[in-house]
């Protein structure tokens, strides 16, 4: 009897969301959403280091992946995000970070979408193509 296969991408999704979930401060609080498709996974409330619960939120966009390959200066360029998603990530009230997690290593690396459109305006204002650097320096585990 033949039944359905799960797809792939949806098992790193899966997996993808448990490793970011295990790899942020255990007194954070994550919040999240029920529709994924328009770029936002979850979002993080901040709690600071008397345990005090912030109210500053955070909104995340996982991207999960079998294996990071870096470049000799430490970076990978993620691309393949639609300038739309860019652009509604622009229009948050609240800071969007890209979330790369390295799913066989257990690891994951950030970087902030607004400060990473200022840094390539003229980029971004094309409404093209537009690529987001995620530096290994940023990792969660150093925080």
């Amino acid at each position: 009897m033949q039944l359905p296969k799960r797809d792939p991408k949806h098992v790193t999704e899966t997996k993808s969301f448990k490793v970011f979930s295990r790899n942020i401060p255990d007194n954070w609080i994550i919040r999240e959403v029920s529709e994924r498709d328009y770029g936002i996974d979850c979002y993080i409330e901040l709690v600071d280091k008397n345990d005090q619960v912030t109210g500053e939120l955070i909104s995340i966009q996982l991207k999960g992946i079998r294996t990071i390959k870096w470049t000799k200066s430490d970076y990978y360029t993620f691309t393949g995000i639609k300038i739309s998603t860019t652009n509604y990530w622009m229009k948050f009230p609240t800071p969007v970070f890209i979330c790369l997690v390295d799913v066989d290593s257990e690891e994951v690396f950030f970087t902030p979408v607004k400060s990473t459109v200022r840094k390539n305006f003229y980029s971004y204002i094309k409404q093209d193509d537009f690529s987001y650097k995620v530096h290994k320096k940023n990792s969660l585990s150093l925080l």
